[in-house]
């Protein structure tokens, strides 16, 4: 369960972005989750709600999370857009072939963990 980590290293970021802004409090997160990195928005939001409680300048936060489709590129046939992922496991051990023609392509959008915005009082 990497959205553990990932929760605690978002929390360690904030706090250090509120120390740097003189930051009484942080109201709002958006982020921008991307379907490709296994990441489970949910969780994340579970585990951030009980993680932010031990920290004043986040305990009144909100966290918003934008799930971002992925997208892919075939280097063959010219296809952009996205594949069906038919078998949960299929990402866990990713081979992401091209739905036109079966060539291997490249992950364009859909593996991002982006902060887009934090809003706080100073």
């Amino acid at each position: 369960m990497h959205e553990a980590s990932m929760t605690m290293q978002l929390i360690d970021y904030l706090d250090k972005v509120a120390q740097e802004n003189n930051a009484k409090k942080i109201l709002d997160i958006y982020l921008e989750v991307g379907e490709f990195t296994h990441l489970n928005p949910d969780q994340i939001r579970y585990l951030f709600d009980i993680l932010k409680e031990r920290n004043e300048v986040l305990k009144k936060s909100k966290l918003h999370i934008e799930r971002r489709k992925g997208i892919v590129k075939c280097d063959s046939c010219g296809y952009i857009g996205n594949i069906n992922i038919d078998n949960e496991y299929d990402l866990y051990l990713p081979v992401f072939s091209c739905p036109k023609c079966g060539s291997l392509v490249k992950v364009v959008e859909g593996d991002e963990f982006i902060i887009k915005k934090i809003r706080m009082i100073k």
